[in-house]
């Protein structure tokens, strides 16, 4: 995992997911994403937070880029995710070294953007998704039924119960002024920020645990500290016949080391 980085505020949940629920004029396009934080929720937090406005920036670039020629949806969703995520990479590192800070912090990420009728799912790192039917039970909206819901139905299905504080989500306080940037023609109507959804899923991963540790064990890694049980102890449990212990045996000591 490394070593946790410094200037932490709150190590909480490492592990973050967000969802954009788009408002009613532009329910066709969507946002969902999963960051596993490492060593601190700090990327997982960045990445959450910056992700919706620059994939916002990058739609609207594309745009004016775009504006004499038609564009496919699917290549621009991808086209937007991609230097959306190669800016939020970018960012963070910038933002580790900043001012004194030494972060080791980072993150995986499994994104999936939806627009129109196209489907664009990126992955970064060890994250992969895997496309199935929900499991939930939402309000139809499609059919007859729509038709007999009343305004309190219609806010359900613009926010289903799987998105709600009862199941630990909170809405993100964003960075108004950045919102405001993004939208930079003064003609346009003033439209609310539409809701980010924010949650931490597990907590932080120490070794400390009684159920990590019992999870480290059983895989014939590293178990705790070095003051709690010796390396040369450590080293006697491992099983080197285990290819996998061998191989990150080597990489953690490539420099100390050899075939």
């Amino acid at each position: 995992e490394g070593k946790q980085p410094d200037k932490q505020p709150g190590l909480e949940g490492e592990d973050q997911d967000k969802a954009v629920e788009d408002d009613e004029q532009r329910r066709h396009h969507g946002l969902f994403a999963i960051f596993d934080g490492h060593c601190g929720n700090h990327a997982a937090r960045f990445a959450a937070e910056k992700l919706p406005f620059y994939l916002m920036e990058e739609y609207e670039a594309l745009e004016r880029r775009c504006s004499e020629y038609l564009v496919p949806a699917e290549q621009k969703a991808r086209q937007i995710l991609t230097t959306a995520i190669a800016r939020l990479d970018e960012d963070f590192c910038h933002l580790c070294q900043a001012d004194g800070r030494e972060w080791d912090c980072g993150a995986t990420a499994l994104i999936v953007l939806v627009v129109g009728d196209a489907l664009v799912v990126a992955n970064v790192g060890d994250s992969r998704g895997v496309l199935c039917k929900s499991s939930s039970s939402l309000v139809p909206t499609v059919g007859d039924a729509i038709s007999n819901m009343d305004e309190e139905d219609e806010e359900h299905v613009a926010h289903p119960e799987d998105i709600s504080p009862n199941n630990g989500w909170e809405v993100l306080e964003l960075d108004n002024l950045m919102y405001d940037s993004a939208h930079d023609d003064p003609a346009a109507d003033s439209d609310p920020a539409l809701p980010v959804y924010f949650r931490s899923v597990t907590p932080v991963h120490s070794p400390a645990r009684p159920d990590e540790k019992s999870r480290i064990e059983a895989a014939n890694g590293w178990i705790t500290t070095e003051t709690e049980i010796p390396i040369k102890v450590q080293l006697q449990r491992m099983d080197f016949y285990d290819p996998d212990v061998v191989d990150i045996l080597k990489r953690c000591f490539a420099d100390r080391l050899k075939d």
